[in-house]
């Protein structure tokens, strides 16, 4: 192969991987918005409003999810404006919901250091 044609094929690498890193980032506020409205969705009785007793029914039929997922992503949002740091790398595409769920089970595991006071 020539050259040319080597740096040719690498920025086009380059530039694939350039768009793909993008890509993966740009579903984040989709899913952080879909988390947010889940959160209230599943709280309140909304669900009957709509003819649904049952959460999966409603989450499979109407939306296309799990439960298990749609219960991560309210979870995630309920939890996550917690650490203001991990919330803002997330937003910013930083951390994959893989990574904010990690950490928030990691964290929430941990004493508090200002739950622990001296009597």
């Amino acid at each position: 192969m020539a050259y040319g044609a080597e740096l040719e094929q690498a920025a086009t690498a380059a530039r694939l991987d350039e768009e793909l890193r993008f890509l993966l980032t740009a579903h984040t506020p989709v899913q952080r918005a879909i988390g947010s409205m889940l959160a209230t969705l599943l709280q309140d009785s909304a669900l009957l409003d709509l003819g649904y007793a049952l959460r999966k029914d409603y989450l499979r039929e109407q939306l296309g999810i799990g439960v298990r997922e749609a219960q991560e992503l309210a979870w995630l949002e309920t939890h996550v404006v917690r650490y203001p740091e991990t919330d803002r790398l997330w937003r910013a595409g930083r951390l994959s919901r893989c990574h904010v769920r990690l950490i928030l089970r990691h964290v929430g595991a941990q004493p508090r250091a200002h739950a622990r006071r001296p009597a």
